[in-house]
C-alpha cells in the first residue's frame, strides 16, 4: 500500500466524520503548553484544549512537553545512511525484475534493496556506512562501485551515476522517549514518540497500533484524560522499544546474516521445526509482520527460540522437538494479517 494513497484514505475518513477541519500549508513554530496555544511559522496562532502530537521525529509537541519537564528523549544515530534510486521500467513498461518479490543484495557491511512500483519501475535503496557515502559523494567512482558490487542492477540503470549525484542522502536514527504526555493537555504518538529505522517495515504500523491504543484508553476513562495518557504510554513503550531493537537487528540480518553459514544453519533448523510444530514455533519476522502479537512478546519468544536452536546445534543429542513442544502455543493469526490471504499485484 502506497503511503500517498493510504494518507488520502485516512484523510477522507477523518473528514467524513464531520468533526475534523483539515488545514494544509501551515507549519508549527512552537507549542506553548502554559497558554495552550499553537504558534505557526506564518505568525498565526490557535488555541487548543488537548493537543495530540503525531507530528514526526522533529515534533514541536515533544519539544514543548520536554520544556515542561515531562519528557526525556534520546536520538540514537546509526552510522549508516541511505539513498533512494530508481530502476526504470523496461522498453515496453514491464518490470525488469520479479515484481512480487522483495529484492535484497546483501554485501556484509552494506546492501541494496528493491521494491516494485505499479508503473513498472522499482524504488531501490542503498544502505551503507556513512563513510561509504562520504567517499562516493566526494568524487568516488559511482559507476565502478555499483559495477563491482551490484552489476546486475547497474546494467539495468543507465543513468545511475546521475541519479546518485542528484538524489539526497538520508540519515537513520532511533528515537526513544520517556514521558509521552503532559498532564491532560498534550500527548505524542507515532514517530514523535518512537521513530525507528525502516528495516522491519513497521514504522507506520507501530504508529497505527499506538493510535488504536490511545483511542481505547481515552474511551475507557473519558473523565481521566491524564491517566489515560499515562496508561497508554505504559502499554505501548515496551512494545515500541522492542520493535526499535528488532528493526536494528533486522538490518544486520538482511545485509550480513543471510550470507553467514552459521545463520543459515540455524535458519534451516528453525524452518524444519516450524514445519513439524507450527503451533509452537514461528520465525520472528512472521510473528511481527503477520500477527497482532505485541512486539515485546514477539521479541521475547524469538529470543527463547533462538536460545533453543543454539542449544540444539551445540549438542546434537538434545531432544529439540520436546523443547519446542514445551513452548507456549502461538496465538491464532489475525485473519486480516494472514500472509496466505494477501495478494500483491
Amino acid at each position: 500500500v502506497g503511503r500517498t494513497g493510504l494518507n488520502a484514505i485516512l484523510l477522507d475518513a477523518a473528514e467524513a466524520t464531520g468533526n475534523v477541519e483539515l488545514v494544509f500549508g501551515r507549519s508549527i513554530d512552537r507549542v506553548d503548553l502554559e497558554t495552550s496555544t499553537i504558534h505557526f511559522a506564518d505568525g498565526g496562532s490557535a488555541e487548543f484544549g488537548v493537543i495530540l502530537g503525531a507530528d514526526g521525529a522533529g515534533s514541536p509537541v515533544r519539544t514543548a512537553i520536554t520544556g515542561a519537564g515531562s519528557c526525556v528523549w534520546n536520538a540514537e544515530r546509526l552510522d549508516h545512511d541511505y539513498k533512494e534510486l530508481t530502476l526504470p521500467a523496461g522498453p515496453t513498461g514491464e518490470h525488469q525484475l520479479d515484481r512480487n518479490a522483495l529484492h535484497i543484495w546483501p554485501r556484509g557491511e552494506f546492501m541494496l534493496i528493491a521494491l516494485a512500483n505499479p508503473g513498472g519501475d522499482f524504488t531501490v535503496t542503498l544502505f551503507a556506512p556513512t563513510t561509504t557515502f562520504a567517499h562516493l559523494d566526494d568524487g568516488g567512482d559511482v559507476d565502478a562501485f555499483f559495477a563491482e558490487h551490484f552489476p546486475d542492477f547497474a546494467a539495468l540503470t543507465p543513468d545511475l551515476a546521475d541519479q546518485f549525484r542528484h538524489n539526497p542522502t538520508g540519515r537513520l536514527a532511533t528515537l526513544r522517549t520517556t514521558g509521552w504526555s503532559h498532564e491532560d493537555r498534550a500527548v505524542i504518538l507515532g514517530d514523535a514518540a518512537h521513530a525507528i529505522v525502516p528495516f522491519h517495515g513497521q514504522g507506520m504500523n507501530a504508529a497505527m497500533e499506538s493510535a488504536r491504543a490511545l483511542a481505547r484508553h481515552l474511551a475507557e476513562t473519558p473523565d481521566d484524560v491524564a491517566g489515560a495518557f499515562r496508561r497508554f504510554e505504559t502499554e505501548r513503550r515496551p512494545n515500541t522499544d522492542a520493535i526499535a531493537d528488532m528493526a536494528l537487528d533486522n538490518y544486520i540480518e538482511m545485509r550480513a546474516g543471510v550470507i553467514d553459514p552459521d545463520y543459515l544453519t540455524k535458519r534451516a533448523l528453525a524452518l524444519e521445526l516450524e514445519q513439524r510444530h507450527p503451533d509452537h514455533i514461528s520465525p520472528r519476522y512472521n510473528m511481527v509482520m503477520f500477527s497482532t502479537m505485541p512486539y515485546a512478546e514477539a521479541q521475547a519468544r524469538a529470543r527463547h527460540q533462538a536460545d533453543l536452536i543454539s542449544t540444539a546445534i551445540a549438542d546434537p543429542s538434545t531432544d529439540v522437538d520436546a523443547l519446542v513442544r514445551a513452548l507456549p502455543p502461538l496465538p491464532a493469526l489475525d485473519p486480516l494479517a494472514d500472509p496466505n490471504a494477501l495478494s500483491v499485484r
